[in-house]
């Protein structure tokens, strides 16, 4: 790790490392760093004391160690943990968020980025909560979208696929964070905490839990992994170039002022089976734009959307849904139901004023500046927090979230889960960014996904700054970050 950030160092880009996994598993998913049986849950994790002052302190010890070995100029962002279920308690993960929050900034920079996971629900984060312009700038809400983890998202068509990005994930990204939090026609973003899409990509049709179990096999079976040399076909490459653009047009979400950018998961992939989730072969093949200069909107390289949703195919000979969606139970944890207007009408049930098409813009060259942070050596204490005694909910059936399938669609049996605890991992993450005087940067952080290392790129552009001068508001001054 040290070599790696050493890399970095020398191209100049930044690196925000995360805990992708705390003792007992934070929500039962195998990036967990331990793959539980039944339905995903964090309540091995939130209901134990015990498992969240460990995972405190490897807060403590991994920041620790990277102030001790001078990775602190590149190190600038931290994420404090990843995914955290829908089923914690949230005034445990809040309680939580405040000891990681003092660590991190203690014991690396008080400018130090912080990102913290929405529990899958960002509007229940939409209370006031770390608005604070005075404590809370440069930390960020972050959500994570994808249209494989359920079966009807998986059979819905380019136009759907598309429809979905523009209502659903439209809705749950610009649903935080607010200073004007109490009423419904909210206008005011926050100048404390912001928002990002910390993980989305261009797979749309197929599981990649099942995908990755069959390339395992075939790879037992005959030494070689199925679909190697897979090839995307033009009409696919086509679709999907205008769904990763309405996503990056979303997720930036210009017209509200509320975001501060967006990760690609991931920088790079081998072999053909995953493709869509490779953000290199993306650009190289024509089907994932470059990405503009951070000081230039998406929305106005790309259009709207909804004009994106206009110009789109309805090709369903491109869909191929695996697995097959009739041959699996249920499941449905995350909810979705597929009852929007618009999606259900394959984006037409828009009225004409609001069809909008995609205006012409000059392409613009990309600028490449560096600089670099520094921040004095202060120690980190903490409060054990056997002392915090959350207020305790409790579900009714109805509510308990159901089980996702396995990789062959069944439950998972108890003699299959990991027995042991992992210890907190680190996800790569490459991106443009912006602080909040406006400028740009590049992070790079490492992983380990579905027993492959990969990369992530993302994007977090000029909302800091633009939009919230936009929105009459005075922006904080914070250090220079390095940027590239």
């Amino acid at each position: 790790f040290i070599r790696f950030v050493g890399w970095c160092r020398k191209a100049g880009i930044q690196v925000w490392p995360d805990v992708h996994t705390a003792p007992g598993s934070q929500n039962g998913f195998d990036n967990s760093g331990r793959l539980m049986p039944g339905e995903p849950t964090c309540t091995r994790w939130s209901e134990s004391p015990i498992n969240i002052n460990r995972t405190l302190q490897s807060i403590q010890e991994i920041t620790s160690t990277i102030k001790d070995d001078g990775l602190d100029d590149v190190i600038t962002g931290f994420g404090i943990l990843n995914e955290p279920f829908e089923d914690c308690d949230i005034e445990t993960v809040r309680e939580f968020n405040r000891q990681a929050y003092d660590i991190v900034r203690t014991t690396l920079s008080p400018e130090t980025a912080i990102y913290i996971g929405d529990m899958f629900h960002s509007k229940n984060w939409n209370d006031g909560y770390w608005i604070d312009s005075t404590k809370y700038t440069n930390t960020y809400l972050d959500s994570h979208y994808y249209h494989v983890f359920a079966q009807e998202p998986r059979a819905l068509s380019p136009k759907q696929h598309i429809a979905y990005v523009c209502g659903k994930n439209s809705r749950d990204t610009t649903a935080c964070c607010y200073e004007d939090y109490e009423y419904d026609n909210r206008t005011q973003p926050s100048q404390g905490i912001s928002r990002i899409i910390g993980e989305w990509s261009a797979s749309f049709d197929t599981l990649v839990v099942t995908k990755l179990y069959d390339v395992m096999q075939g790879i037992s079976k005959t030494g070689e992994a199925p679909e190697y040399d897979r090839k995307i076909s033009k009409p696919r490459q086509d679709f999907l170039r205008n769904f990763v653009e309405a996503q990056m047009v979303t997720y930036e979400a210009r017209d509200v002022g509320i975001s501060s950018g967006w990760f690609y998961w991931t920088l790079k992939m081998e072999g053909g089976a995953f493709a869509e989730w490779d953000f290199l072969r993306g650009v190289e093949e024509g089907w994932i734009p470059r990405i503009p200069d951070p000081s230039v909107d998406s929305q106005d390289k790309y259009g709207t959307c909804h004009a994106i949703a206009s110009r789109t195919k309805d090709d369903m000979s491109i869909v191929n849904p695996f697995p097959d969606p009739s041959t699996l139970p249920d499941h449905n944890w995350q909810g979705v139901d597929i009852d929007d207007d618009y999606v259900v009408s394959h984006a037409d049930s828009l009225t004409d004023d609001n069809e909008e098409e995609e205006e012409e813009t000059p392409e613009f060259e990309e600028e490449t500046i560096a600089k670099t942070v520094t921040s004095p050596r202060v120690d980190a204490t903490f409060t054990d927090f056997k002392d915090f005694n959350p207020i305790k909910t409790t579900k009714t059936a109805s509510e308990v979230p159901v089980p996702p399938p396995a990789a062959d669609g069944t439950a998972i049996p108890e003699d299959t889960a990991t027995n042991a605890i992992a210890p907190p991992s680190s996800e790569t993450t490459a991106a443009t960014a912006t602080n909040n005087n406006g400028e740009h940067h590049l992070s790079l952080m490492p992983f380990l996904f579905f027993a492959f290392v990969g990369y992530a790129a993302y994007r977090v552009f000029r909302g800091n700054s633009a939009r919230r001068q936009q929105h009459q508001y005075t922006t904080i001054d914070t250090p220079s970050s390095l940027t590239v």
